[in-house]
């Protein structure tokens, strides 16, 4: 199965009892199979509500803070499963943009999740159903990944999930649409209109972020909420420092900004030439190579 996301509203006084009365009800429907069936409660939208260094005392003042914030207290977290959202941001002294090394991602697995080698080997190789990777811009050295791994590589910590990102896709995330990032369609590539708004659009963005936005690394662990204070505590620094790669923010924008004015030229170029030309199928194939490229360049291809 799989969630079905409604929306229910009930007066606070029903909390309480409305999953004995579900139980009740479907046990007297005789609904058989419900039975046992169980509540998950998520808590999202609270990114950054509290921040800490790497100390295990300053984390339990945050998550005592974090979890009072969202009334609930450790006590009423001792029944059930329950987990958190761990993250660590690193940032550069200067206003520089921090990208992952793809090579890096065994080595950061096996020192957070504190696992063997061998484990992080498995869980970090292409074609496993577990691991994805980020690639940044296209550069394949370049890339954060997003990993389940499982009951053989959880670790010390039990981990659910991790994930290694960047913060430079704020600036084009589209978490309403169909896509994760801002996208060109293959109809806007091939339209009347040449560049089409969404491309003269990317290229102002681009060209302002040289200026405005540099770019940090975040590492995020999932982990039961009895781990929340120890996870990410005791890393060896140099294994992040060795995992993280350092451009400057004008160099890095702008790698951006000549491969989407490189793709512009060549949708304009196809949108001059006759239009018996265009449905040819070596046109066809480079049109949607342009609209993958371009979509790549700022989310994972």
């Amino acid at each position: 199965g799989h969630m079905s996301y409604q929306t229910k509203i009930l007066p606070s006084y029903l909390v309480a009892e409305i999953a004995n009365q579900i139980r009740a009800n479907l046990a007297k429907g005789g609904v058989v199979w419900a039975k046992n069936f169980f509540f998950t409660h998520t808590v999202t939208g609270l990114r950054h509500n509290t921040q800490h260094t790497m100390d295990p005392q300053e984390a339990l003042v945050s998550l005592e803070e974090f979890l009072s914030s969202v009334n609930l207290s450790l006590d009423a977290t001792e029944c059930g499963q329950w987990w958190i959202d761990v993250g660590l941001e690193v940032s550069p002294e200067e206003q520089m943009c921090l990208q992952w090394r793809t090579s890096s991602h065994s080595h950061l697995v096996q020192e957070i999740l504190g696992i063997s080698n061998e484990d992080a080997n498995c869980i970090t190789t292409l074609g496993g159903s577990k691991y994805s990777r980020d690639v940044a811009s296209l550069l394949m050295a370049v890339s954060g990944c997003r990993i389940e791994p499982g009951s053989q590589a959880m670790g010390e910590y039990q981990a659910a999930y991790f994930q290694l990102y960047t913060t430079d896709k704020a600036i084009t995330c589209n978490p309403e649409g169909g896509y994760h990032g801002k996208a060109i369609t293959t109809a806007l590539a091939m339209g009347p209109r040449q560049p089409p708004p969404f491309i003269e659009g990317l290229l102002k963005l681009f060209t302002s972020a040289m200026d405005r936005n540099a770019s940090n690394a975040r590492v995020e662990v999932r982990v039961p909420l009895h781990h929340a204070t120890d996870v990410l505590t005791r890393l060896d620094l140099n294994v992040l420092r060795n995992s993280l790669l350092t451009f400057r923010r004008s160099d890095w924008w702008n790698f951006k900004v000549l491969r989407v004015e490189a793709i512009n030229r060549v949708l304009i170029q196809q949108r001059s030439g006759p239009s018996s030309l265009r449905v040819k199928p070596d046109a066809l194939h480079l049109t949607a190579a342009c609209v993958w490229l371009l979509n790549g360049l700022h989310a994972r291809p």
